[in-house]
């Protein structure tokens, strides 16, 4: 469920890289994301790319995270929701806004193994979350 279904609907090749930043205002730093995507009809080389600051919001597991839009160089002082609902590190990150809000299932392979998203997508629909509202996100062969 795109967080961004104007910019996202029939986009191709999304890719987020995080990366842990010290910097960032915050006890102990916070994170960046950088998501990267070809909008529906643009040519393989034209990315359109959307960024966000974000910040670990408590938890032992640190399974709630804080997001915010990056406006150029501005990060205005909203904060908005960024639950971690499954995850493993090497294979995949399921997140979400909250119930009822965009939701990412997000892989580190352009093409999964079988059955590694279906099963992704079986556990979402047993807490309830209508898996026919994903939006799958294309990805072309790597050159």
């Amino acid at each position: 469920m795109p967080a961004l279904a104007f910019l996202e609907a029939g986009a191709r090749n999304g890719v987020e890289q995080y990366e842990w930043d010290e910097s960032l205002a915050g006890a102990g730093g916070g994170f960046s994301v950088r998501y990267t995507f070809n909008r529906a009809g643009a040519a393989e080389d034209e990315l359109t790319t959307v960024r966000q600051r974000g910040w670990v919001a408590g938890g032992e597991q640190g399974a709630g995270w804080k997001v915010a839009p990056l406006l150029g160089r501005f990060c205005p002082p909203v904060r908005l929701p960024f639950l971690i609902l499954a995850v493993e590190p090497s294979t995949h990150l399921v997140c979400t806004g909250g119930a009822g809000s965009w939701m990412y299932v997000m892989t580190r392979e352009r093409r999964p193994a079988p059955g590694v998203v279906e099963a992704l997508l079986a556990k979402l629909e047993a807490t309830g979350v209508d898996v026919a509202k994903l939006m799958p996100m294309e990805h072309t062969p790597a050159p």
